[in-house]
Formats: structure tokens, C-alpha cells, sequence
């Protein structure tokens, strides 16, 4: 039987060895989602806002773009993989209300592309922006990244198939 592992709104959460890690509902936000195939290792940010917290409040700050890519980061080394051998994925930012005024998307957009960018994140697949809602996940077992947007079906990529 899979585990199946949630990541809501503001979180980060990680799953090693065997299991399904997914967010869903994505509307501005962004899912920065990382996976190494050698430790058979997930991780995956639902993250809200861009830049880093002002406040050092620790409930919330993994809804800001740099606190959720520094706790990744800490994550992915804590579990033994080398940030090198790590790939990631980046889903969301769309902006679902349709507000002409709307800024969030474009700069969560910006804020996780900049600091992925600084940090040598090794960002393999990119599905933001638009005015859709957005859903992923990681299949540990079938190695396996697959997003959704709107109302249509899942599409399954073979994680060794878009690796770069």
C-alpha cells in the first residue's frame, strides 16, 4: 500500500524510501519539489510569498520563498544527497482569480527563480504563470514527477526521461 504524503499550504515536508509526496489546490503560490534518485528522497515546498520572512516566527515561515529553498536545502543535505545530484521541479504561480492588478505570481515567479538561480538549484521542469490552478506530486516508487492544471488529468513524466 503507498503512503501518501500532503504538503499544504505554507509547509515542507520530505519522504525517503517509498511513497507519494503531492500538494495541490496551487494557485499563486509555487511547489518547489526536489528528488534524488540515490538516496530515493523527496522533498517539496507549497510555498506563498516571495523573499523571506520579516518575522522569525517558526510556524510560518516556509511560506516564504527563501526560508522554504534554505530549509530544502538543509533537508536534502540532512538526508545524506548531494545538492548536485538533486533535481527539481517547479509548479504554480498562476493566477487563478484572474486580477489584472494581480503582482503575487510574477514575484513569487521571480523570488524562487532568483534564489534556485543563486543557490545552483538544478531546476529540471517549470510549469508557472497563466491563470490556472495547479497540482504535483513525486512517486518515489515509479520515479515518477507528475502535475496537473485545472481541471485536466494528471500528466506522468518518467523522472529519467527530463532529467538534465
Amino acid at each position: 500500500m503507498k503512503r501518501y504524503i500532503d504538503v499544504m499550504t505554507g509547509e515542507l515536508k520530505d519522504v525517503k524510501g517509498y511513497g507519494v509526496i503531492q500538494t495541490q489546490a496551487l494557485g499563486s503560490c509555487i511547489a518547489l519539489a526536489a528528488y534524488n534518485k540515490e538516496n530515493k528522497y523527496a522533498a517539496l515546498a507549497h510555498i506563498m510569498l516571495p523573499d523571506y520572512s520579516p518575522q522569525k516566527n517558526k510556524t510560518e515561515i516556509f511560506r516564504y520563498a527563501g526560508n522554504a529553498i534554505d530549509e530544502l536545502e538543509k533537508k536534502i543535505e540532512e538526508n545524506n544527497c548531494k545538492k548536485e545530484e538533486t533535481i527539481f521541479f517547479m509548479v504554480g504561480a498562476g493566477n487563478v482569480l484572474q486580477r489584472e492588478d494581480d503582482t503575487i505570481c510574477e514575484s513569487n515567479i521571480k523570488s524562487v527563480s532568483e534564489l534556485a538561480r543563486k543557490k545552483d538549484l538544478n531546476i529540471v521542469f517549470k510549469d508557472v504563470g497563466g491563470f490556472k490552478r495547479r497540482s504535483c506530486l513525486i512517486d518515489l516508487d515509479e520515479e515518477i514527477f507528475a502535475y496537473s492544471k485545472g481541471d485536466e488529468p494528471y500528466k506522468y513524466l518518467e523522472i529519467e526521461k527530463i532529467k538534465k
